[in-house]
C-alpha cells in the first residue's frame, strides 16, 4: 500500500506486539516501527498513534488471560 491507511489491520496488529515486545526488552530506549515494502524496496514508517487500537487489544487480551 501507498498510504497508511490501507496497511491491513493484521500486518499493524502484527507490528504492535513487536513494539510492545520490544519496548518491554528496551524500556529506556525509543522505538519506532516501520514496515519495509520488499515488492517496491520502500520503507514506510508507522507512527505509534495508528498502533495503539491494537496495543490496547493486546493490554485487554493481557488482563483477561491473567
Amino acid at each position: 500500500p501507498e498510504r497508511l491507511e490501507d496497511i491491513p489491520p493484521a500486518y499493524l496488529a502484527q507490528l504492535a506486539a513487536y513494539t510492545k515486545g520490544i519496548d518491554q526488552i528496551y524500556p529506556d530506549r525509543p522505538v519506532r516501527a516501520a514496515l519495509l515494502w520488499t515488492s517496491v524496496a520502500q520503507l514506510m514508517p508507522v507512527p505509534k498513534a495508528l498502533l495503539r487500537p491494537y496495543l490496547a487489544a493486546l493490554e485487554n487480551e493481557t488482563a483477561a488471560a491473567s
